[in-house]
């Protein structure tokens, strides 16, 4: 009889196929597993904020973050904050739900009573907003970029 491998060939081919959309819709939660750096700026109403947050996406679900942020708004000085924070996440198809549980924030530039003013105000922002969603638009062993799923969707690029 005539050999089975072309048929054998066709199936695997068109197994992988039917398979190549689920891997793209589907990021790899392992892949998110270990600790990013993501930088993040943007200019708004002339205010500017630069952003550098180191996280740790551990593979108990749990997250740890590290995250100084400067900002510059018209005719103040300079602020420079560092907020630490810790929480869960979880990966659903393409979306990521991080939860925040502990948060603290700080002043690592110089003294700013306004800022002193802030800060507990700022804690207690993030502890209410603790939850975010955002769609992975892409994720390799090397790079993620997710969006913000708000209206003013932001995209964040990480590497490691």
């Amino acid at each position: 009889g005539r050999p089975m491998k072309p048929i054998a060939k066709l199936t695997a081919g068109l197994f992988i196929a039917s398979l190549a959309p689920l891997a793209l819709a589907e990021p790899d939660p392992d892949l998110l597993v270990g600790t990013w750096n993501c930088d993040y700026s943007e200019t708004t109403d002339g205010v500017e904020l630069d952003m550098q947050l180191k996280v740790n996406y551990r593979a108990d679900r749990t997250a740890v973050y590290d995250m100084t942020m400067n900002m510059e708004v018209p005719s103040m000085a300079p602020m420079n904050l560092g907020v630490a924070g810790s929480g869960n996440w979880s990966l659903e198809g393409d979306q990521l739900t991080t939860t925040t549980t502990e948060v603290s924030a700080e002043n690592l530039g110089e003294p700013n009573p306004m800022v002193d003013m802030m800060i507990p105000q700022m804690e207690a922002g993030m502890m209410q907003e603790s939850e975010s969603v955002s769609t992975i638009v892409e994720l390799t062993r090397s790079r993620l970029v997710e969006r913000t799923n708000e209206a003013d969707a932001t995209t964040v690029t990480c590497t490691r």
